[in-house]
């Protein structure tokens, strides 16, 4: 459980800056890339500070899985909590990114609507 924790992480991390690198490179302007670039610097640094905190989540580390151990963890469900908002957050950021982007773009309104829909099956 106490590994999984730390897959999970890096996978959900891996999974945004992909989501973010394809969005750089599918719409060119300078704002939207300056944009993505700062979302991207958010998705590493939430990384690095959550990744850390579940590594040291117990102290000393052994806590976790040996009850005997004498040592301190932090509140899993109240961890788990806040991680889930902020996650929830950043995820709802980098899915409505690309709707102003769309919006600027001069096509049909049918073809607009159908472009939207595409770039928001990101939310399932």
């Amino acid at each position: 459980m106490y590994i999984s924790f730390v897959f999970y992480f890096v996978t959900v991390a891996a999974l945004k800056m992909s989501i973010l690198w394809l969005y750089r490179r599918i719409f060119a302007t300078e704002t939207f890339r300056r944009v993505a670039l700062i979302s991207m610097v958010v998705v590493v640094i939430w990384f690095l500070g959550v990744g850390l905190t579940d590594i040291l989540v117990c102290l000393p580390v052994q806590s976790f899985w040996n009850p005997t151990v004498k040592g301190h963890c932090l509140n899993f469900d109240l961890f788990f909590l806040v991680v889930g908002i902020i996650e929830t957050v950043i995820d709802l950021f980098i899915l409505i990114l690309p709707v102003p982007v769309i919006s600027t773009i001069q096509l049909p309104p049918r073809s607009k609507i159908m472009l939207y829909g595409i770039f928001l099956l990101g939310g399932l």
